[in-house]
């Protein structure tokens, strides 16, 4: 078998850094409330990020692609202890509201007080 160049390809023996298709397969459930598909549960086709915004696409019943957003599914929160234990009312994560404060302070103007050089945050 030859290569673009011309050259010898060979069968690449490295480890595979990526999981099969089948290591991904994972199931979830609809828990919006008001949600028609509520309570029923779909096979990930793939994941999407559209407009600052997550969503899982699935096949539904009648086999057609259906696209909802994450936060309407039992996917949302997975992994992130303060969304699990919030119960997914707040808006904003503490670390993220910290981390707005030192982008605001950093940015905001010199003024003539003893604090202006960037002294200690009081939190």
């Amino acid at each position: 078998m030859m290569g673009k160049n011309g050259g010898a390809c060979r069968r690449s023996q490295a480890l595979r850094t990526a999981p099969l298709h089948t290591e991904l397969t994972r199931r979830f459930r609809v828990i919006h409330p008001f949600h028609p598909l509520c309570s029923h549960e779909y096979e990930v086709l793939e994941f999407r990020r559209d407009w600052g915004r997550d969503y899982v696409a699935f096949y539904d019943e009648s086999e057609r692609v259906v696209t909802i957003p994450i936060v309407w599914t039992d996917l949302a929160g997975e992994g992130d202890p303060f969304v699990v234990l919030s119960g997914r009312r707040a808006y904003f994560r503490p670390d993220d509201l910290l981390a707005l404060v030192d982008i605001i302070e950093s940015n905001r103007p010199s003024v003539g007080n003893g604090n202006a050089e960037g002294g200690p945050r009081n939190v």
